[in-house]
């Protein structure tokens, strides 16, 4: 059967990489250590639109929780390194 035939059923393993490619901080090989699945599934799951469309729902939790916090706005990050000199 065509990989792109077979179901996707999320697990705890797969939610955990969708959160850790979305982070975009550690290598593919790295996050099949972490997760505990060989690199080529790592690979494989990239190629599944269930799995990315995840990661890019991770991608934008992030993003709005940066802009939340006002880390976005220039002023704020001008303000924070003049408080840190």
């Amino acid at each position: 059967m065509p990989l792109e035939n077979i179901p996707w059923k999320w697990t705890d393993k797969r939610e955990l990489a969708a959160k850790l490619v979305a982070e975009d901080a550690l290598p593919d090989k790295e996050i099949a250590l972490q997760v505990g699945v060989s690199q080529p599934t790592i690979y494989t799951w990239r190629i599944k639109p269930e799995f990315m469309a995840r990661v890019d729902q991770y991608v934008n939790e992030y993003r709005a929780r940066i802009r939340r916090s006002g880390i976005a706005v220039i002023e704020n990050r001008v303000a924070r390194l003049q408080d840190i000199e």
